[in-house]
């Protein structure tokens, strides 16, 4: 039996590879799906089924999901996923490609990736560059010298 986080997570997953394209009946399920079954009435009754959607007076009170998954539901260029972790993510405007998560690094996506682009940089080109300038640097020296 799905447990009422895992049965949210799961549609939440769902809108976001949908990239948060919803139709009124899966953004009313997303905004149900989300609340205390412990404070509803089916507390009353232990034995009894817990529900799996709140009722319109469950989430009365709007809760951070519930602001969350409108937000996204207004602007759906927000749901994201990094292109280096994989992660969802919700984006700061429309051409972020990276999340800002920090790894064991202590390096967020983007600064990870503007690193390995630097050193890969450096590898092809960088390194070179410098050594032929070292050399002209060189030359020009030794010919100040010889005068």
């Amino acid at each position: 039996m799905e447990t009422q986080q895992q049965l949210a997570q799961g549609f939440l997953r769902e809108a976001w590879d949908d990239g948060f394209e919803l139709d009124l009946f899966e953004l009313t399920r997303l905004l149900l799906c989300v609340f205390d079954p412990a404070d509803t009435i089916a507390r009353i009754f232990e034995s009894g089924p817990r529900p799996a959607f709140a009722t319109l007076s469950d989430i009365a009170d709007d809760s951070g999901f519930h602001i969350g998954v409108r937000y996204l539901a207004e602007h759906p260029w927000a749901a994201k996923v990094c292109e280096a972790c994989k992660r969802p993510y919700v984006a700061d405007h429309a051409k972020r490609k990276y999340c800002f998560t920090k790894g064991g690094d202590g390096l967020r996506c983007s600064e990870r990736v503007i690193k390995r682009d630097h050193l890969k940089y450096w590898h092809q080109k960088g390194d070179k560059r410098r050594k032929a300038k070292q050399k002209s640097e060189r030359k020009a020296a030794k010919k100040k010298i010889t005068r």
